[in-house]
């Protein structure tokens, strides 16, 4: 089981590896990104905003953790951005909808939702159950009720509802 996880740790060491995070984050360089004469990476037009950027994989990387302002401040060589960014994307950090609202089915579907994922992730972890149960999961998470709270979250965040 240590050597399990130890894979799993090395596998995540590619995190560390600020090539391989600013791909995870931004896309290809040069073709949706590059850096600017400071060396912050910035996104060319058209993968710009969070909807763009996650619709070609990007945004994806420890994104329950972080907000995308604070990984964009780490992705810069100086650690910081400026202040204009920060304002613009405020909403990203602060949003209300992240902390505070619960989906119109939360309290039929959520508990069974996470008691399933938790013992999911803990048995791939412990090598109870092979990294091939992620999918089996999934799978099943959407068929109990997944499904409905995800169409609710998208209604939620849908920008159009604003």
């Amino acid at each position: 089981r240590f050597a399990r996880f130890l894979e799993i740790a090395q596998d995540l060491g590619g995190y560390n590896d600020p090539e391989t995070y600013i791909c995870a984050r931004y896309g290809e360089r040069g073709v949706h990104w590059d850096y600017d004469e400071n060396g912050t990476p910035i996104s060319f037009p058209g993968y710009e905003t969070v909807a763009e950027r996650v619709a070609i994989g990007g945004l994806i990387t420890f994104q329950f953790a972080m907000s995308d302002v604070t990984n964009t401040c780490l992705s810069t060589p100086s650690g910081r951005r400026p202040l204009e960014y920060i304002q613009e994307n405020l909403n990203y950090v602060t949003s209300p909808v992240y902390v505070t609202a619960a989906l119109p089915s939360a309290a039929d579907y959520q508990a069974e939702l996470d008691k399933l994922a938790d013992e999911t992730f803990v048995d791939i972890i412990t090598g109870a159950q092979p990294i091939e149960a992620f999918d089996e999961m999934v799978e099943t998470w959407y068929s109990i009720g997944g499904e409905q709270l995800t169409e609710e979250a998208n209604e939620l965040y849908n920008p159009n509802n604003a």
